[in-house]
């Protein structure tokens, strides 16, 4: 389905699909392997925006910690 009318009205989705495996079923499997790979995709940039946010948690604990300890 296009992007914006797969955002705007992904209730039709589930009949798109159905109607697509009727009409072209190579179609049809291409698109649902384009779905898991775009699904893939979201998780893997879920989680390494996860990692960074960590990463990054712990790199301003450890540039802190020394402030920390000269001021207490």
């Amino acid at each position: 389905m296009d992007e914006v009318l797969a955002i705007t009205h992904a209730h039709l989705r589930p009949a798109a699909m159905k109607y697509l495996a009727v009409l072209d079923a190579y179609s049809h499997k291409l698109c649902i392997f384009t779905q898991e790979i775009c699904e893939s995709m979201a998780s893997t940039c879920k989680f390494l925006k996860a990692c960074r946010v960590k990463e990054l948690g712990h790199s301003m604990k450890e540039t802190l910690q020394p402030c920390t300890k000269v001021c207490t």
